[in-house]
């Protein structure tokens, strides 16, 4: 059974994965430091045309992951021993995941976690899902939050997907939205504590200004926001700047 946390933990770098490289492609996918390897066998189910491989240190770890595969059936996925710190197989590999990995790699109690729209949307999740291992959260443009809003304003995908397959399946408009609260970063974000910067576009048609502001909003810990007036779904290089002075002030 997998806990909440890693369920979603696993949904979000899912769908980046998917949205970075393509759904149902044959897409070769390594997880560094999968552990038990819930999260690679999760994944090897949900896209059968992939393959998985795990990697991590500890061989009794992946004993018993390779022992889940053979039970669950599942031919797409491997485990293999490998130090995080050496060389890894990556020639061959479209993705790397490293979901629960970098805080152990970098030897430092706390990390920072950084994306853009998608990503950005990833960086909060993991900052309110282990804010004892997150110091600095930067989410730009980020998407799912306050998805109940977004899907009611944005005229572009993938927002506009939700409302347009609720109109034909109107017996499910609760419980699709009642689901969605489970991913929403606007309502994890009152559990983040790292220092954060977000940024917004306000004129992104895909992540909707204010379902940004939402989640800043919602952040207790110290924050900043950039706010880019005439910019859409994407982030000013001089942006860039500005986050790696926050990094050097405020990552110690």
């Amino acid at each position: 059974m997998m806990a909440p946390a890693r369920r979603l933990r696993l949904a979000l770098a899912d769908g980046e994965v998917a949205r970075q490289l393509g759904g149902e492609g044959r897409l070769r996918v390594l997880d560094a430091g999968c552990g038990d390897g819930l999260l690679s066998l999760a994944m090897a189910k949900h896209h059968p045309t992939w393959s998985l491989i795990g990697v991590d240190l500890r061989e009794s770890a992946l004993d018993g992951a390779r022992r889940r595969a053979v039970a669950r059936g599942l031919p797409n996925v491997r485990f293999v021993p490998g130090n995080l710190e050496a060389p890894l197989p990556l020639q061959d590999c479209d993705a790397v995941l490293a979901v629960e990995a970098a805080s152990e790699l970098t030897g430092a109690p706390r990390v920072a976690v950084s994306g853009v729209s998608q990503g950005g949307g990833l960086a909060l999740a993991a900052a309110a899902l282990v804010p004892q291992a997150v110091a600095i959260c930067h989410a730009d443009v980020p998407f799912l939050c306050d998805i109940q809003r977004g899907i009611t304003l944005a005229p572009e995908a993938p927002y506009n997907e939700i409302p347009e397959f609720l109109a034909h399946n109107v017996d499910l408009i609760p419980a699709a939205l009642d689901t969605l609260r489970y991913v929403d970063c606007a309502l994890l974000a009152r559990r983040i504590t790292a220092r954060c910067l977000l940024s917004v576009g306000l004129m992104d048609t895909i992540c909707p200004p204010s379902t940004v502001f939402a989640a800043y909003n919602e952040i207790a810990a110290g924050k900043d926001i950039a706010v880019h007036p005439f910019t859409g779904h994407q982030v000013p290089t001089a942006h860039v700047e500005r986050q790696l002075r926050h990094l050097r002030d405020f990552l110690r």
